[in-house]
């Protein structure tokens, strides 16, 4: 009798840690995007998501009756812009959008959070946290990692050419 395996061979270990020789330990590859730009991502997936849930929110408030079918739209191209700018920061280009779209919600949060004190209405504070935490956490990990790109070290030591060069002779 024969036995057919249920599953293919692991093509690793089963423990998820990798070997210590392969590991690691440099600035990522050119074209690779580094853990901070991997963290902005994952930000601006979190706001997408909220952005999509407010969409489908103002749809039913809309289909509804009691809303107008207008934010549902704005809330849309919402979500379009928070994807296109994390699709942009998976390419590893176009961080200016990413800091044009969080200097824009950060200033309309600012801009709620004035509108809620004139009103002498206590504005809810977990949304209003979220609303100015995640697009600063974008916009200083965004300035980090531009920083640290525009610094250059040099890879070995500097070595000058201490030979004789020959004399150009002008004619």
């Amino acid at each position: 009798m024969t036995t057919v395996p249920v599953a293919p061979a692991p093509l690793r270990p089963a423990s998820c840690v990798p070997d210590p020789g392969q590991v690691p330990t440099g600035p990522p590859a050119s074209g690779a995007p580094s853990p901070r730009m991997r963290v902005v991502r994952v930000l601006l997936l979190v706001q997408l998501v909220v952005a999509l849930v407010t969409t489908v929110e103002a749809t039913v408030v809309a289909a509804v009756g009691f809303g107008s079918p207008v934010a549902a739209l704005l809330t849309a191209a919402v979500a379009v812009v928070l994807a296109v700018a994390a699709r942009a920061v998976r390419r590893g280009r176009a961080t200016w959008l990413v800091v044009a779209v969080q200097t824009v919600f950060l200033a309309a949060a600012l801009v709620d959070v004035v509108i809620s004190l004139v009103e002498v209405v206590a504005p809810l504070l977990v949304p209003m946290l979220v609303r100015i935490a995640l697009p600063a956490t974008v916009l200083v990990l965004v300035r980090l990692d531009g920083r640290d790109a525009r610094r250059t070290t040099p890879v070995g030591p500097v070595q000058h050419d201490t030979r004789p060069q020959p004399m150009a002779v002008q004619p």
